[in-house]
């Protein structure tokens, strides 16, 4: 259906939807807009060609199954959670949506493959993240995230909708936006292969942001398997491969620790 799929102008607590089989194909804007519903399920939906994001989740609770979205102008997942109401309250470890995502394959995006920002909490297991002109995952703007098991691979191999071929496969960007006094974004990844990007994994500004990687295998990312600009990235048993030598590098105060087999 070549139409964009709206919701109403402001959050709902009453708008649930759950959606099974459904396509999106070639949308003007967004693929599909679930922004300010409550709770959403989608289970094995599909999002083709959208000018603008695929899934636009700026949904409270957000649950998805076997979803793909490929081919977007912008990113293939993406939520924004600064139009909430009081969005940027002072009790900072309050956050704005829970989003969990099963299985996603997010693929050729003209930006990322998934993004989410402004206090979001964002859970991904597995999934197969791919060809995305800019990053596999990025978290950015406060947003806290925790990923199991993903595969990441091939991106960056383009000039994509931020005028440069960044392609870090797993990214933590950005510090907090406005009067959101967060410290920062906070990423965890638990098990995973981030492969042939241009980068493998690392936060690409923001002082404060914190990416801390568990058993995950960097393997021959173009430029560098982790790099860490400002921020601080915790290495846990974790696999490098790289045949130019480019395991790791630093820049701007960013810190990347290294740990294997810790004495307790």
């Amino acid at each position: 259906a070549n139409r964009l799929c709206t919701t109403t102008p402001d959050l709902d607590k009453y708008l649930n939807i759950e959606m099974d089989n459904i396509q999106f194909h070639f949308s003007s804007g967004f693929g599909a807009d679930f922004s300010n519903f409550n709770k959403v399920e989608r289970v094995n939906c599909r999002v083709f060609g959208a000018k603008d994001n695929g899934f636009q989740d700026d949904s409270n609770i957000l649950i998805s199954y076997n979803e793909e979205a490929a081919g977007c102008g912008n990113d293939g997942q993406n939520g924004h959670f600064n139009g909430f109401p009081n969005w940027d309250s002072t009790d900072t470890r309050t956050g704005n949506n829970e989003a969990i995502y099963y299985n996603s394959w997010c693929h050729d995006n003209y930006d990322d493959g998934m993004s989410h920002h402004e206090r979001g909490e964002a859970t991904t297991y597995g999934g197969l993240y791919e060809y995305n002109w800019d990053r596999g995952i990025g978290i950015s703007n406060t947003c806290i995230a925790v990923s199991h098991n993903i595969f990441i691979r091939q991106n960056g191999k383009g000039v994509g909708i931020d005028s440069g071929a960044v392609g870090v496969g797993y990214s933590v960007v950005n510090s907090a936006l406005g009067a959101d006094q967060r410290v920062g974004c906070c990423a965890i990844v638990y098990g995973g292969i981030m492969k042939n990007n241009t980068v493998g994994a690392g936060i690409q500004n923001g002082a404060t942001n914190i990416l801390i990687l568990n058993d995950v295998a960097l393997i021959e990312n173009t430029n560098f398997n982790l790099s860490s600009t400002s921020g601080k990235i915790q290495a846990i048993n974790c696999k490098s491969t790289q045949s130019n030598g480019n395991h790791k590098t630093t820049l701007s105060g960013g810190v990347i620790t290294v740990v294997t087999n810790a004495n307790l």
